[in-house]
């Protein structure tokens, strides 16, 4: 996923939600991310444009690249 401009942490996140919309804590769980960056790393996926949220709670899904 470097090819696209990802880090390590946005690669696994973003690997995940390509199993289908998720909540953060579920991300976190089967990505491995740290609990405490899956936001952040969530947050950013959301601007270069390979993830949306919608909700309350938030659930993530994958956008293609």
């Amino acid at each position: 996923m470097k090819e696209f401009g990802l880090n390590t942490y946005e690669s696994k996140a973003y690997e995940t939600l390509l199993q289908g919309p998720l909540t953060a804590h579920q991300i976190a769980a089967k990505s491995g991310v740290p609990s405490g960056k899956i936001y952040p790393v969530l947050d950013s996926l959301i601007q270069k444009g390979f993830a949306s949220s919608s909700g309350s709670p938030r659930i993530f899904s994958a956008v293609p690249p």
